[in-house]
């Protein structure tokens, strides 16, 4: 038996084909634009992703292959007419224009928060939601279906539109204690109608298509299961149970635990959704860390690769009072403001694109740990996974910065995997309850002075947000 997870994110599709024993047998992967036109825009063309995930597809070889399912980068939206065309570019998380209407929501916050585990911020379907009912009526109005660039991707191979319980969600629509769209607030939004059925992830949602299989290379017939979201499969991905906190690093970075029942700040300042029917997770996203690092190798080595990036950030022993607030599209947790931007203080002579580099580094990782501080408490373990996996100099500040021992992950590609196992579960019902086992990679331990000095480090940087942002 050898099963495909197909994990679709923000910048990129990546598949993975396993065995029945659960081991990676090859991968593939394929980018796409993230779409910036107009200031705040953060979009994605829903018939691009689809023609990468047919090259990735085909790339992997996979015609044997038994079944299928998603992991999807979570709090996309995508307005679909009656012939299944997408209206307009799929909103992201990063997309900030909902802002503008944030207030105009006809919910309550708290009462909105306490059901369905999701702020009510502009990376939800919420804002989203109003947004274009105020701002593209007229689009709006076309509007069959509210859907995900994963239902998307999801329809094109089965010819089935049908939502995951991770994604659906991951919305800020569905509500956390019933596993169902909220009656309240699908009604006050307008939107009961254009919402498809909610699966469990290991659900069955369709079968490829003869369509299908000619431009993806799988076989015909080929059962498709819902999966989940990207961030609770990370989870799975990395073998994490309730005594762990997965960090994972991409173009966004998330900390999230494993939960029992909904757990959820008193500030509202983290999130908590389902990963399956019987799973849930709870964390906290940002929304600048993969992102950040690309637009400083962008800006300061334009002719350079990442490897150059960090062997400069490595040669300085650290980022000599330079401080970066890492705001290029507002943040996610835990302060909830789509209107923060990004600040450079202390730059002096000394200074050099590594240091530039080792501060921008050093933010990521006071950034996640904001979000560590308010989830982690109880775990005993930290797991690591992603591409900041990939860089031991970035990983050592991130165990200096938190003071814990992190443990990496053998595979980086843990939202793919976990994908995977959902669809090797689906297929063989012995297995029991949605786990699974890894080998991890190596680890890493705070080393005492430097993470003495980072933690002094940090409280600058606090301070720096305050006297700016006057909050905390």
């Amino acid at each position: 038996m050898n099963a495909i997870g197909l994990d679709l994110g923000t910048t990129g599709c990546k598949a993975v084909l396993i065995d029945a024993e659960g081991n990676p047998l090859r991968s593939t992967y394929r980018s796409y634009p993230l779409i910036k036109t107009e200031p705040g825009e953060a979009t994605q063309n829903a018939e691009v992703i689809w023609k990468a995930v047919q090259e990735a597809l085909l790339d992997l070889k996979a015609v044997n292959a038994d079944g299928l399912s998603f992991s999807g980068a979570m709090h996309s939206l995508l307005l679909v007419d009656g012939q299944n065309k997408p209206l307009a570019p799929a909103l992201t998380w990063a997309d900030t224009r909902p802002l503008d209407t944030l207030a105009d929501i006809p919910l309550e916050a708290r009462a909105t928060y306490l059901k369905t585990g999701a702020p009510l911020k502009t990376p939800y379907h919420p804002a989203k939601i109003t947004y274009l009912q105020k701002k593209q009526p007229a689009l709006f109005a076309q509007a069959h279906q509210l859907v995900s660039i994963k239902d998307y991707i999801a329809f094109q191979l089965t010819g089935v539109w049908k939502a995951d319980i991770g994604l659906a969600s991951s919305s800020g629509l569905l509500n956390l204690h019933t596993g169902h769209w909220d009656e309240d607030i699908v009604k006050a939004l307008q939107v009961k109608s254009l919402l498809p059925e909610v699966l469990d992830a290991t659900d069955l949602l369709g079968n490829i298509t003869p369509d299908a299989a000619t431009h993806t290379g799988l076989k015909a017939g080929m059962p498709v299961f819902a999966g989940s979201s990207d961030g609770g499969l990370a989870n799975l991905g990395t073998g994490a149970g309730v005594q762990d906190t997965v960090i994972t690093v991409g173009t966004s970075g998330a900390v999230r635990s494993m939960v029992t029942s909904p757990q959820l700040d008193a500030r509202g300042r983290t999130w908590c959704y389902f990963l399956s029917r019987n799973q849930m997770f709870a964390g906290g996203a940002i929304n600048n860390a993969g992102l950040l690092i690309d637009w400083v190798r962008r800006m300061c080595f334009p002719a350079d690769t990442f490897e150059v990036l960090f062997k400069e950030a490595a040669e300085v022993p650290d980022s000599e009072g330079l401080l970066l607030l890492p705001y290029l599209t507002g943040e996610r947790s835990p302060h909830w403001k789509s209107d923060l931007t990004a600040t450079l203080h202390g730059l002096a002579l000394q200074h050099t694109r590594g240091h530039i580099a080792r501060a921008a580094l050093e933010a990521v990782c006071f950034s996640l740990a904001e979000v560590h501080d308010l989830v982690s408490a109880g775990t005993t373990r930290v797991l690591v996974t992603g591409n900041i996996t990939r860089s031991p100099l970035w990983m050592q500040v991130l165990s200096n910065v938190l003071n814990r021992d992190l443990v990496v992950a053998s595979s980086v590609d843990a939202s793919a995997l976990g994908a995977a196992m959902v669809t090797r579960h689906a297929l063989d019902n012995r297995l029991g309850e949605l786990t699974y086992k890894v080998q991890y990679a190596l680890g890493f331990a705070p080393q005492p002075e430097e993470a003495a000095l980072l933690r002094a480090t940090r409280e600058h940087w606090r301070g720096l947000f305050t006297s700016i942002w006057k909050e905390l």
